[in-house]
């Protein structure tokens, strides 16, 4: 019998694949026995190092099944019918049997069938969680929830295979070639790029880990500052020695460190002969991906590479389009359930340090999904689904040590993780409460009274209240972080509690007293923006505050500023939208993105109706630069007196990205609400 007959690898040859045929994946195969010439080879995943016949691959495969066969029997278990698993004969359908075995075993041999198959992979350390297990290897971890004998081969190979960068890599999602206006082409697009990165200078490399501790870490919290600390010294002296996933999180740090910086800063750190901020931007971000694609990040198992990718996610936040942001968390959302940080590390048995730096990294990545999500009109599913990771404790990066045995209690007040936990909390109380009733987000839920509503957030209210903002320093810039990000925060569920009405009726339909109240609270939404971009103290936060601006409460100042041209406040209103136009970064220089593009149009029409009103009054008020800009970039509205942008064209040419926002479903009298289930 011919050996192709005895198993089929799980990938084409390496002849195969190099010509891209077809590979009928036998061992060896039929186009490479047709050829005759050098012998039929295959990747390390399939089981086999480079240079390993087909023959010797079998071999291999059969001796650890039957290793495998002598586990299970020692545990009590029988092979059905008197098979032997690794007879040749099946020695392709390996799972099968492993199946009828278990259901024939008791919960107690059951466990120990789990222990034992976890076990078998030889040189591996394995922990066991109620429900799975923690397979470690080197820097590579892997949860296994299922029998995947073979699983661990193919996460190796994805480092073995080839250490040589220049490998090219297929695509992870197939994506358009054209680039949407106004946005940079993200990871997903660099699948066959590979570009050398050259090391920097020592002392840029060491200012820019000090400025990703001062700017980045208080507000991410992914890792404890003193594990990282060697890692960057020894790649600002040697950045050539350090491994694909090492080079992956370096770049990614250096990445989001920049996007943290000045202009000035920026020359400052990178010296006067450098590019601008944004070129060093793009040319980090190429960088990153590159160090992304070599590490194999769509299937690794290495925890320093996932955190490379949230962070390249984070930099990426206000440059991408945020439905790639969204698919990007996805990947990044299946990797780390693949490595079992969906799971507490205290069920898996893993010591404390590592246990809370796993959390850490869930959670970042919950509330990023959470965030993104809510600007793409939906909701996150993995908020709601079946996984026990804890909050992090609050704890300074100092109180846990490697060799730490147990956690210290928490501490009482702020600690340098006490930003980032008052933001985890918020899903974490929507996680334990979530009612099927109420639907996922109960301020915009319509099944839930007013008064309910009301009550539920004076709950909150006082919760933050007592455990965080009592406690803020206004001297410290991270508590005055936590008290404009807190009461923004509690801002944006007053108005979303306030906002199904809006969804399903006109402005004018509003009770007067809600109108206003929704506008005191946009207004004040864009005053804590500003204060966040003007004070000097969170000069170093502004990047982070950037990226969640707040856009539906800007749309309903806007909305009802032009509904307002004739009021006693409306030049009040103006002076607060040119504030805003000039202190975000992307309103007034980005014109070509969809989302600006919408701003602008309904800048353009408020101030035509303010010119109206002045008109009819014989008077006249400067003009805001920021209408002049979009006067430039759009021309001017036209249409006096409709009360419809889709009557008086200013949708008609807008270019609406509506994997952004439900744009359409703005109109003079109703507005995009923050709503994720129908209202009617």
């Amino acid at each position: 019998m011919e050996s192709s007959s005895l198993a089929l690898a799980n990938t084409s040859c390496i002849h195969c694949a190099k010509r891209k045929v077809k590979c009928d994946r036998q061992i060896p195969c039929s186009r490479c026995k047709q050829r005759g010439g050098p012998r039929c080879e295959y990747a390390a995943g399939d089981g086999a190092v480079k240079g390993q016949t087909g023959q010797a691959l079998v071999k291999s495969q059969q001796d650890r099944i039957a290793q495998l066969e002598n586990i299970i029997r020692e545990s009590g278990g029988t092979l059905p019918g008197g098979l032997s698993i690794s007879s040749p004969t099946v020695a392709a359908e390996v799972e099968a049997p492993v199946l009828q075995i278990d259901q024939g075993l008791s919960d107690r041999q059951h466990g120990s069938r789990k222990r034992a198959r976890l076990s078998a992979l030889e040189g591996d350390g394995t922990r066991q969680g109620p429900d799975g297990g923690l397979v470690e290897r080197e820097e590579d971890t892997a949860y296994i929830e299922a029998p995947i004998w073979f699983g661990w081969d193919e996460t190796k190979q994805q480092r073995e295979h080839s250490t040589n960068a220049q490998v090219a890599v297929g695509p992870i999602i197939d994506m358009a070639d054209d680039n949407p206006k106004g946005y940079y082409h993200t990871l997903l697009q660099a699948t066959d790029r590979f570009e050398t990165f050259d090391a920097l200078p020592t002392h840029v490399s060491r200012q820019l880990w000090q400025a990703y501790l001062t700017n980045v870490h208080p507000l991410t919290k992914l890792f404890f500052d003193w594990d990282k600390a060697t890692l960057m010294e020894r790649a600002a002296a040697d950045f050539g020695c350090l491994s694909d996933g090492q080079r992956a999180f370096v770049t990614a740090m250096y990445f989001l460190a920049t996007l943290s910086l000045s202009e000035d800063e920026c020359t400052s750190t990178f010296g006067n002969t450098t590019p601008s901020k944004d070129e060093l931007l793009l040319s980090l971000q190429r960088s990153t991906e590159s160090a992304l694609l070599a590490a194999r990040y769509a299937s690794t198992g290495e925890l320093q590479v996932l955190q490379a990718i949230v962070m390249y996610i984070l930099a990426m936040r206000n440059r991408a389009r945020p439905a790639e942001c969204f698919s990007l968390q996805g990947i990044a959302v299946r990797i780390a359930q693949r490595i079992g940080i969906h799971r507490d590390g205290d069920e898996l048995g893993l010591p404390p340090a590592k246990a809370e730096e796993r959390r850490r990294t869930w959670w970042q990545m919950q509330y990023m999904e959470i965030m993104i999500s809510q600007l793409l009109g939906c909701i996150s599913v993995t908020l709601y689904c079946n996984w026990d990771a804890k909050l992090p404790s609050n704890l300074d990066d100092e109180d846990v040590k490697a060799d730490t045995r147990e956690l210290p209690p928490e501490r009482e007040g702020l600690t340098s993780m006490s930003y980032c936990l008052w933001r985890y909390e918020i899903p974490h109380i929507q996680r334990q409460n979530w009612n099927p009733t109420h639907g996922a987000i109960w301020g915009s839920s319509s099944r839930l009274s007013s008064e309910k509503k009301k009550m539920l957030m004076e709950g909150l209210r006082k919760h933050f209240g007592e455990k965080y903002l009592q406690y803020c320093e206004l001297v410290n810039p991270l508590h005055v972080q936590i008290q404009i990000g807190l009461n923004s925060t509690l801002l944006a569920l007053q108005r979303a509690i306030l906002q199904p009405t809006v969804g399903v009726s006109r402005l004018s339909s509003m009770a007067p007293e809600d109108r206003e109240e929704l506008l005191k609270i946009c207004k004040k939404t864009m005053d804590y923006y500003l204060l966040t971009q003007t004070d000097a103290s969170l000069v170093g936060f502004r990047w982070h505050n950037e990226c969640w601006f707040q856009w539906t409460a800007f749309v309903y100042l806007l909305v009802e500023t032009e509904r307002r041209a004739s009021a006693p406040e409306a030049a009040s209103l103006w002076t607060l939208i040119e504030k805003v136009c000039n202190a975000h970064p992307k309103i007034t220089t980005h014109t070509a993105r969809p989302d600006v593009s919408a701003i602008g149009r309904l800048i353009l029409l408020a101030w035509q109706r303010r010119t109206e009103y002045l008109l009819t009054e014989g008077r006249q008020e400067a003009k805001p630069s920021c209408v002049e800009i979009f006067e430039t970039a759009y021309g001017n509205a036209t249409g006096p007196g409709e009360t419809n942008f889709q009557d008086n064209g200013l949708l008609g040419d807008a270019d609406f990205d509506l994997d952004l926002i439900d744009w359409s479903s703005w109109e003079v009298g109703e507005f995009w609400p923050d709503t994720y289930e129908s209202t009617t």
